[in-house]
């Protein structure tokens, strides 16, 4: 298996951001290449990587929040040639994996399909407007907040041990 050097693995970030940014329904503030390469550092992303390009094809990330228990798994993505083959439920569970034990979780969604998986792994919904959350508004970081003029469609869903 061939080696990646840093310049590999930074060209790939790069890449991979760059992709990750032309995605409409994603928070793009906190979406940048240092945040990305530290996540991937602290063992906070799962990704699958194409072999043929040595390209992220589906990547998942876990966000920090205010509470050190509780985490936002967030931008669940898969490059379009990708979908519908499952990378996309495979880096989320192994985001949840990577979770401490113990933690809890959370995300926001308007996709179906993320909707369907994070339920059939006992995913609970928030009943409210997420951007009207008490829960998410005490713990979520500033680049998380709703921005007025941005769509809030959008499904809070919860998972605790």
């Amino acid at each position: 298996m061939k080696k990646h050097s840093a310049a590999d693995r930074k060209a790939q970030i790069k890449v991979l951001v760059t992709k990750l940014k032309k995605e409409p329904n994603l928070l793009q503030k906190r979406i940048t290449e240092g945040s990305i390469e530290k996540a991937l550092k602290e063992r906070r992303a799962a990704f699958k990587i194409d072999p043929t390009t040595g390209q992220y094809c589906a990547f998942c990330i876990i966000w920090l929040t205010r509470d050190n228990h509780i985490f936002e798994v967030g931008d669940i993505w898969v490059d379009e040639k990708y979908r519908r083959q499952g990378y996309g439920g495979g880096v989320f569970k192994k985001c949840l994996d990577l979770l401490p034990e113990g933690a809890g979780a959370f995300l926001i969604t308007r996709e179906l399909s993320v909707l369907k998986l994070a339920r059939s792994l006992g995913w609970q919904l928030e009943r409210n407007n997420w951007t009207e959350s008490k829960f998410w508004s005490r713990i979520a970081e500033p680049w998380d907040r709703y921005e007025e003029g941005t769509a809030s469609e959008g499904v809070l869903m919860f998972w605790m041990p």
